[in-house]
Order: structure tokens, then C-alpha cells, then sequence
């Protein structure tokens, strides 16, 4: 089976309202949001952050979608003055193991080069996601130091992670 990499378009937003909850009900401590949460926004929310995700300098998502044009992974980053940070990553649990998550980091690494040469890039992780933590300390991400709570979930933290830029 074929993945193809890309950016969302603004047409997208079904499928990735889709792929979201479906990354909210399987992976309920990797993100900050709960899938009640999501589950309840009314469409023209999900169509609002697919058309940023297609069009803006300032944030993009990209997708990773099969064959029969499923997708199977997504990575967002939000771009600000001197800094960037990433968000929403996940891969369905059929496609792990193959190298998607390294394509789509990579993707969004070079968007985020190519908009903002100088930002360093921040991530928060839940550091018991030992192959998200794995990848993107394959890619130069290291932990700062600095923890917060995962608030829907009592106990859980998430760690931060950035990419320091490359000058």
C-alpha cells in the first residue's frame, strides 16, 4: 500500500475531523483535548482548521492517506514570531511501524524551514509514548526540563521538547 504525504487541503475536512476523533478515542492520553470535546464542534470548525491548514503561513497540517484516500497520520505546527510548535501528531495503529511518522515530522520540519528559517520548534509529549518520544529525538528534539499536567487526565503530564533552530 501506497502513503502519500501532503499538506491538508481545504476540502479535507471530513476526513480529518475523521482521522481527529478517531486519534482522540484511541490515543486518549497523547492529546490535550478530550474526544467529547472535539465530538461536540459544530462542522464549521473542522472546515475552519482545514482551510488554515491548506492556506496559512502561520499554521498547516499535514496528512497521510492510503490508496483508497483514507488518511492514516497527521501533524499540524503553529508558527509565530521566532518559534513553532507541533500538534496533533498521530498515526493509526494499521500504519505504524513503517516510517510515517518520520515522513510526515519531516514534512513539517521543511514547511517550517522554508516559513521561519530562524524558529526553534516545540512539541509537548506524554513521555510513557516511548516511539513518539524516540522519533522526535531522531530528528534533534530534547526535553527542556519542564512538565505539565495532561489536564483531562488525573496523574498523566506531558514533556516538553524542542528543536533548537538551525543557524
Amino acid at each position: 500500500m501506497a502513503i502519500e504525504v501532503r499538506r491538508a487541503a481545504a476540502e479535507d475536512w471530513p476526513e480529518m475531523r475523521r482521522l481527529r476523533l478517531l486519534a482522540l478515542a484511541t490515543d486518549r492520553t497523547a492529546f490535550g483535548r478530550t474526544l467529547e470535546e472535539e465530538r461536540a464542534f459544530a462542522d464549521q470548525v473542522w472546515i475552519d482548521r482545514a482551510r488554515a491548514s491548506a492556506a496559512s503561513r502561520e499554521v498547516a497540517t499535514w496528512v497521510a492517506e492510503d490508496d483508497a484516500r483514507r488518511m492514516v497520520g497527521m501533524l499540524g505546527a503553529h508558527v509565530a514570531g521566532d518559534g513553532a510548535e507541533l500538534f496533533g501528531t498521530w498515526v493509526d495503529p494499521s500504519a505504524r511501524g513503517a516510517g510515517l511518522g518520520g515522513r510526515l515530522l519531516d514534512a513539517v520540519l521543511a514547511w517550517i524551514a522554508g516559513v521561519a528559517p530562524a524558529a526553534a520548534v516545540k512539541l509537548w509529549v506524554n513521555p510513557e509514548l516511548a516511539a513518539a518520544v524516540r522519533l522526535y529525538e531522531s530528528r534533534g528534539f530534547a526535553r527542556t526540563g519542564r512538565s505539565a499536567p495532561i489536564e483531562h487526565t488525573a496523574g498523566v503530564c506531558s514533556d516538553e521538547m524542542v528543536l533548537a533552530p538551525r543557524r
